[in-house]
């Protein structure tokens, strides 16, 4: 099962499992990401922004120019997994 398809599962489960709603629990991704983006890239850079995807579980980051960043920012896509020190896909 890909990493994206078993964090949908456990959004869904602590949902259930513990009464937090699922749209707090990726606010709460969004905002770990956009600070983990921001500290990488410089502090002054506001424009940054993040977008899950809740059909696939992805989360994708953007930069100012409106680019999508690099995996790197984003443990939960299997292709920035090997440079976060996880497992390679």
């Amino acid at each position: 099962m890909a990493m994206n398809q078993e964090l949908l599962l456990i959004l869904d489960s602590i949902e259930r499992d513990k009464g937090v709603k699922k749209e707090i629990l990726v606010k709460a991704i969004e905002s770990a990401l956009l600070s983990a983006a921001r500290k990488k890239l410089g502090k002054h850079i506001m424009d940054i922004k993040v977008d899950f995807d809740q059909e696939t579980g992805e989360f994708k980051v953007f930069g100012p120019d409106g680019n999508e960043l690099s995996g790197v920012y984003c443990p939960a896509r299997d292709e920035g997994a090997a440079e976060m020190g996880g497992p390679a896909p």
